[in-house]
């Protein structure tokens, strides 16, 4: 998994590709979600695979950032990972948006 981070602007871009490792990213973005209303953007375009424990952490960071006012959305998943969101549901609880702009726009 490759984690890019950017946090120069309100809302925070993270960018995720390869297989989304739990631990790594939880780690990474452990800051982030700590902070005062925190707002991120998830890049998930080139992403290739989700497990159960990548699912877990996605909704671990989401629900640390709604405790804190603020929010996470999820960015032009990859179909295979747009499918397992559906699957479980989870594209009903966390918002997901098909480019950053909208994403960005969502949580301004």
């Amino acid at each position: 998994m490759e984690l890019k981070i950017d946090e120069g602007g309100p809302v925070s871009v993270v960018q995720v590709s390869g297989e989304l490792d739990a631990e790594q990213f939880m780690d990474a973005l452990h800051d982030l979600v700590s902070q005062e209303a925190p707002k991120l953007a998830i890049d998930l375009s080139a992403m290739a695979t989700i497990d159960s424990q990548g699912l877990s952490s996605l909704v671990g960071l989401v629900n640390s950032a709604r405790l804190r006012e603020g929010d996470v959305v999820l960015v032009a998943p990859t179909s295979f990972v747009a499918g397992v969101l559906n699957v479980t549901r989870l594209d009903a609880w966390v918002t997901i948006c098909p480019t950053l702009e909208e994403a960005i726009q969502h949580l301004s």
